[in-house]
């Protein structure tokens, strides 16, 4: 069991079983490596663990998997489950018979995987969106009480909060009588922000940067003009993985800037000097942070933000990226952005915000009218000429391939823009962040 769900399942015992003495369900309790029994210490709780088999830390083993006869009808006070759902062939008929054995007034917890990958035991056959659990929370009869995809108590919470399973959690209520509405949203407390890790993309995007970093020709000459004219007297490298061990090998190489690596685990480097742990206190004065480990919602960058307000800090990857573009801007007299949405808005910031500035934006077809979105004209394709002017694909990954195939028939050049998340809000919060 992955730390996340366990700090998430502990969470909601300190935060919703306030009182000593209650009866707590957990369905699916089996002790693989960890049992949710532990974080009821000290709570006085008479704790039931149901499963389908005998095993470490089963009280009942089901009579049916999906009717529970030897256990009473409302008899609990609690019923909660992590990273059980999934292996469930039916759990509509589940969350059935929980509400069937909870008193009125009652309170669920179930956690369950968004993304994590396939694990059998013995069958494997669901992920949940946040919609999806509390779909079949309301088709039981429960009011949803909180429900999000990586939920979190607050910005400062720590890493282990973080999993590539994206552990869904929903807080659900029995009502008191049957079919009752109750206001329930100032009464409980819930998860305020949602950090979520999307592995596939956070892959691609470290594999395009060692890509980039390994096409780069003159990589000192990139750090030399990096710090020209900024008064930066020392470099916090965050993540020691392949790419930190890159920057900071590279960075080691340059006269008059202390290096230093940060990140979550204390270690030594390759040359024997002891790493910043995070949360440490940190220099701030005439310092920057590079971040070299690469998340697509850049939700890292909102996280250490809350621990050092006051250090500048940038993703290697956009460092890289807004140099590659340099370098495409300085071969053509035009460059477009192919895609008018919502990504290619984020990738005009960044360009601009690195002093490079397009002549537009381009569609394939169905323009009508002269048309400009923030101030750049919207054109078609065919309305270019392909000899004088260049082309970065602006929607994503999503349909890059397709794109890149389309521009090629045209007889363009073109480069996929691989920035992603560099659109913010105000307060610096990554844009998949809810607060109430």
């Amino acid at each position: 069991m992955h730390k996340s769900t366990i700090l998430r399942m502990n969470w909601f015992v300190e935060n919703y079983v306030l009182e000593e003495g209650k009866k707590i369900l957990d369905v699916g309790s089996m002790d693989q490596d960890f049992s949710y029994r532990k974080l009821f210490d000290g709570k006085q709780a008479q704790y039931i663990g149901l499963d389908i088999a005998a095993g470490p830390n089963v009280d009942v083993i089901m009579d049916k998997p999906y009717e529970w006869d030897s256990l009473e009808d409302e008899s609990f006070d609690f019923v909660i489950s992590g990273q059980a759902f999934e292996h469930m062939e039916y759990p509509w008929l589940t969350i059935k018979e929980i509400y069937k054995k909870m008193k009125p007034g009652g309170i669920c917890c179930i956690i369950a995987p968004n993304t994590s990958g396939e694990h059998k035991m013995p069958l494997d056959c669901y992920r949940f969106f946040s919609d999806g659990l509390a779909a079949l929370a309301k088709w039981a009869g429960f009011l949803i009480i909180d429900v999000t995809v990586s939920g979190i108590p607050c910005r400062e919470a720590s890493p282990e909060w973080d999993s590539f399973d994206n552990d869904v959690c929903l807080i659900a209520k029995k009502p008191k009588k049957e079919n009752q509405i109750e206001e329930i949203k100032t009464l409980y407390p819930k998860f305020k922000l949602e950090r979520r890790i999307h592995g596939l993309l956070d892959q691609k995007l470290r594999y395009k940067c060692l890509v980039k970093w390994s096409d780069m020709e003159d990589k000192q000459e990139f750090f030399n003009n990096f710090f020209r004219g900024k008064d930066i007297k020392k470099v916090y490298i965050y993540g020691y993985g392949s790419i930190g061990k890159l920057l900071y090998k590279e960075l080691k190489k340059i006269t008059g800037i202390d290096i230093e690596v940060f990140d979550q685990h204390v270690f030594e480097t390759e040359t024997g000097e002891k790493c910043k742990k995070e949360g440490e206190l940190l220099p701030k004065e005439n310092s920057v942070m590079i971040l070299t480990v690469l998340d697509s919602n850049r939700d890292l960058k909102c996280y250490l933000d809350s621990l050092y307000p006051s250090i500048p800090k940038v993703y290697l990857d956009e460092l890289l990226e807004a140099e590659y573009l340099r370098n495409y801007f300085a071969k053509y007299k035009k460059i477009y952005l192919y895609g008018a949405g919502d990504y290619g808005r984020r990738v005009l910031k960044f360009l601009l915000r690195n002093g490079m500035r397009p002549t537009g934006f381009v569609v394939s077809e169905g323009r009508k009218g002269n048309l400009m979105l923030e101030g750049y004209p919207v054109l078609e394709i065919n309305e270019l000429s392909p000899k004088d002017s260049g082309i970065i694909i602006a929607t994503g990954f999503t349909y890059e391939k397709e794109i890149e195939y389309y521009l090629i028939e045209k007889g363009f050049s073109y480069e996929s823009c691989d920035v992603v998340g560099v659109y913010t809000s105000p307060l610096g919060c990554p844009h998949n962040t809810r607060e109430e």
